[in-house]
């Protein structure tokens, strides 16, 4: 009696092997170059609703390309809790932005900028400008997917959503927020790719497992203070 072969379990983002990631990465990277350069094209043609919508596309496949990244270099992100939603949910990416990019902007200078402190005045301004940028960081980061929504459907709250009440204006800012994430990620990226596993192993300026406990403790700390 004939008998059908049951069908194998599609392979997934949580099957590949180092090497799978690493052949990956650069063409989801190439993706979110694709979306950056049609929001480009798109805010030159004053369709900044369109072009919103686009920049955060991009960065959402420059979180994957990043994470794949780290992957292939045996970076042990399946231990983390949010890494199989890296590659399903929109917002969790958004959240990474806003939770680790955040941290990492007050600790690390951005390389979009050429501050280099030289007396202590100069240190705490600089410090100030630091954590100023992350704050604003997170908040906007924390509304992005609200806003892709808002620039892809006409919706009705009471009221009529039109994505024509996003400006012009609203897309400068957004290229602003977006465009910090991208020349930093690409340099961070650049940066891996030439590391020997030694170097890797021992870099500080973007610890994964650090920054997921100071996350994790400013979550703690926004809870205590809702509390008190």
């Amino acid at each position: 009696m004939h008998t059908l072969d049951t069908p194998s379990k599609p392979r997934g983002w949580n099957d590949l092997t180092l090497q799978e990631f690493k052949s990956i990465y650069p063409v989801i990277e190439e993706n979110a170059n694709r979306h950056f350069r049609c929001a480009e094209i798109l805010g030159k043609s004053d369709e900044p609703q369109n072009a919103i919508a686009h920049l955060i596309l991009g960065t959402e496949e420059l979180i994957k390309a990043f994470a794949c990244l780290l992957m292939s270099r045996k970076v042990p992100l399946r231990q983390q809790s949010w890494f199989k939603k890296i590659f399903l949910h929109h917002k969790v990416r958004h959240d990474l932005v806003k939770d680790f990019f955040s941290m990492y902007l007050l600790f690390r200078f951005s390389s979009s900028t050429n501050l280099r402190p030289t007396g202590i005045f100069s240190f705490l301004g600089a410090a100030l400008m630091n954590t100023a940028m992350a704050t604003a960081n997170y908040f906007w980061w924390s509304n992005a997917d609200s806003l892709k929504q808002r620039a892809f459907y006409v919706d009705f709250i009471n009221s009529i959503v039109d994505p024509s009440t996003i400006t012009a204006g609203d897309y400068q800012v957004a290229k602003a927020y977006v465009n910090l994430f991208q020349k930093d990620i690409a340099k961070l990226m650049r940066s891996i790719e030439v590391m020997s596993d030694k170097e890797l192993k021992s870099w500080t300026p973007f610890n994964i497992n650090e920054l997921d406990k100071l996350r994790e403790q400013a979550y703690k700390l926004q809870k205590e203070r809702k509390k008190s």
